[in-house]
């Protein structure tokens, strides 16, 4: 049981490096001179509805 306890605790933090790792490739690109990651509104930290 007490394995779980410990994955319970890692998910919240697990989930907020993916996006802030996904998030930080966007920035990386659009920052090279792509603007696709700004005109798709990727570059954003709210999650969109499309």
């Amino acid at each position: 049981m007490e394995n779980y306890i410990e994955y319970l605790y890692a998910l919240p933090a697990v989930l907020i490096a993916i996006v802030l790792h996904e998030y930080a490739h966007g920035f990386v690109s659009y920052k090279l001179g792509d603007p696709t990651p700004k005109s798709d509104g990727r570059l954003s930290l709210i999650p969109s509805t499309i």
